[in-house]
């Protein structure tokens, strides 16, 4: 009868012929997506970084959807097709039509069972098939299975062709095949000639073959005794790379663009970690506040009843508006609506490394404790020259007019530069031209300011040190008082929109003022002036990432090994798309993952920026 049915109806079992090849096309489509899906990210495989950004799983990522979309649209309208034959062949009568029909229900069959799982594997398009071919019985069964083994062989051929020359290999996975894993390097140290001489200069050294033996991340604590207030954690951030802000940078004082260089504002994904090193480590925080110029990272949780995003808007002058300063915006902190009293200032570069407790910022006695740098190594150039000694000897009918002169007499660093008249206005005596940038020149500026406040002229104090890179517990009472008792002063450095060498610089202002003022006579009228001083060397971890991946790597390994409570990854990069740029950036982030790879409740999803890695793509 199969003879008669061939001869006959040889039409027909072509279209069977061709649906089956259908079917096994369709299968290894879907299959061929699946598996390039799992090359998309690196480290986990239950994690893929897309070349977009966004973490999606293996089966329910955005990526996977859509060709699953694509696959489910393409198997309607072949359904379509199959559907209008049968109708065909249902009007045939006689043994050989059913036979064909039968033959054609079980492949629909197949086909809506593959729709709802396109997880099967190529095999199991053999097994299909090979149960198909047995149905159909007659004296050419035999070739036609060897005809389809040999068209399901030529496919799989192809369709493995195509997937090794359409996967190709994300920024990331580039990266790690050529730098490794940050954790495979060990310092050494090497030596050098220079000019004839030997030198030992330490630098890092890939050792991939052998085990390298660090203690893993501390866990978290969570039997902290409860503070009696509530405590929030406010960070300031901006996105540098925004095309609008970057517009709005250029339009403000563009002579003054060096102050505002990449390494202020480069978004490397440091706040997300930053975030979780509070969640995990100290979790009794009640607060994440974020201060910024109404822009808001795409990935956070706004929605999360403890996070909250608050704009320059909410705490300036408007007329103080727009402002590209740090100092003007930390001057201005205090003003955040709802703020607890004391609060954690951070920056987006800081992170915890270990557990700490209310009691890591506040004694039992419920005084503040300030973490100052200790020792002469630490000492400000203001002390070191014991600057509060320089005499200003500007005549009193041009000192401070309300026009700069630029008398040589005048304009100089201990009068104020003329009392703030010729603060843009470069002395005409190259004696007084200070070419410092300008954080280094507010550092000398905030300690001449409270010296004339408290000491008055011709004394000082000469121990200052620079500010601890930590976050660090303040007061937000404290903060007004120095707006009472400075008012010009902490006007002026609000009003700048770029950092300028007349700012209050406000953690060596906060720390100094706490411990100087007057009010400590008065505890019993100012509680919270109260104040003990504790070193922070066994604290604190500082490690400034220069323009040298290997530079950086060697910082990170040193943070790894100490692994102190507070860090600080410094970014002193270029930002120009080099080598040493994007490697840093990639071990940087694997330096992060290691220690916090969960993503928090604060988070919408778990975001990797994409430009990071745009100059390899």
């Amino acid at each position: 009868m199969m003879k008669a049915f061939l001869s006959r109806r040889g039409g027909y079992l072509i279209l069977a012929v061709s649906a089956i090849l259908l079917l096994s096309l369709l299968i290894q489509t879907s299959t061929i997506e699946l598996v390039s899906s799992d090359f998309r990210g690196y480290n986990d495989p239950n994690k893929s970084i897309s070349t977009d950004g966004f973490t999606t799983g293996t089966e329910s990522g955005k990526e996977l959807n859509e060709p699953n979309s694509r696959l489910t649209s393409d198997l309607n309208s072949q359904l379509a097709a199959l559907d209008h034959k049968i109708d065909l062949i249902n009007d045939l009568h006689g043994n050989e039509s059913q036979t064909i029909l039968d033959f054609l229900t079980k492949l629909n069959q197949e086909v809506d069972d593959m729709k709802s799982t396109v997880n099967e594997m190529p095999k199991q398009n053999e097994m299909v098939n090979k149960k198909l071919l047995e149905d159909v019985r007659g004296d050419n069964s035999i070739k036609m299975e060897q005809f389809f083994k040999e068209q399901f062989a030529r496919q799989n051929q192809r369709m493995q062709e195509v997937h090794v020359d359409a996967v190709e290999e994300s920024p990331r996975e580039k990266l790690l095949k050529k730098y490794g894993d940050y954790r495979a390097y060990k310092k050494a140290r090497i030596e050098e000639r220079i000019n004839g001489k030997m030198y030992l200069k330490v630098n890092v050294s890939r050792m991939p073959d052998i085990p390298y033996e660090m203690k893993p991340p501390y866990a978290a604590k969570t039997d902290c005794k409860e503070y009696h207030e509530p405590i929030d954690v406010v960070f300031t951030w901006v996105n540098g790379t925004d095309p609008a802000f970057l517009k709005q940078l250029k339009d403000n004082e563009p002579a003054k663009a060096t102050e505002t260089g990449a390494s202020r504002f480069k978004d490397m994904n440091q706040l997300k970690y930053a975030i979780r090193s509070f969640q995990k480590y100290a979790p009794w925080v009640r607060d994440i506040i974020l201060v910024t110029n109404g822009q808001v990272p795409v990935w956070l949780n706004t929605d999360h009843p403890n996070v909250r995003v608050v704009t320059h808007k909410e705490i300036f002058d408007p007329k103080h508006l727009p402002s590209f300063s740090s100092p003007a915006i930390e001057i201005n902190m205090h003003k955040i609506p709802g703020l607890s009293n004391r609060f954690i200032y951070s920056n987006d570069d800081f992170f915890l490394m270990r557990p700490i407790c209310p009691d890591t910022f506040i004694t039992a006695d419920d005084e503040l404790i300030l973490y100052p740098k200790e020792g002469k190594q630490h000492q400000t150039a203001y002390g070191g020259r014991k600057k509060y000694r320089w005499n200003c000897d500007c005549p009193k009918d041009k000192y401070a007019n309300g026009k700069c002169d630029n008398y040589k007499k005048c304009n100089k660093f201990e009068c104020f530069w003329d009392g703030h008249d010729c603060d843009d206005v470069q002395p005409l005596s190259a004696y007084y031209i200070d070419k410092r940038a300008s954080y280094h020149q507010s550092v000398d500026y905030t300690q001449l300011v409270l010296d004339r406040k408290f000491k008055g002229k011709g004394k000082g104090v000469d121990d200052r040190t620079w500010n601890p890179h930590m976050p660090a517990m303040h007061d937000k009472r404290i903060i007004e008082k120095i707006w009472e008792d400075f008012p010009l002063e902490a006007e002026l450095t609000s009003s700048h929109t770029r950092r300028k060498k007349t700012d209050l610089q406000f953690q060596i202002m906060f720390i100094y003022y706490t411990k100087e003022s007057p009010r400590n006579k008065d505890y019993e009228k100012y509680p919270y002036f109260k104040h003990v001083i504790k070193p922070q060397d066994k604290l604190v971890g500082y490690y400034a990432m220069k323009q040298d991946w290997k530079y950086v790597v060697l910082r990170l390994v040193m943070a790894r090994q100490h692994q102190k409570v507070f860090n600080c990854l410094n970014d002193d990069l270029s930002h120009d798309g080099s080598e040493d740029s994007i490697a840093s950036y990639f071990l940087l982030e694997q330096f992060y993952e290691e220690y916090f790879p969960d993503q928090t409740p604060m988070e919408k999803f778990n975001y990797y920026p994409h430009d990071l890695y745009a100059d390899l793509i």
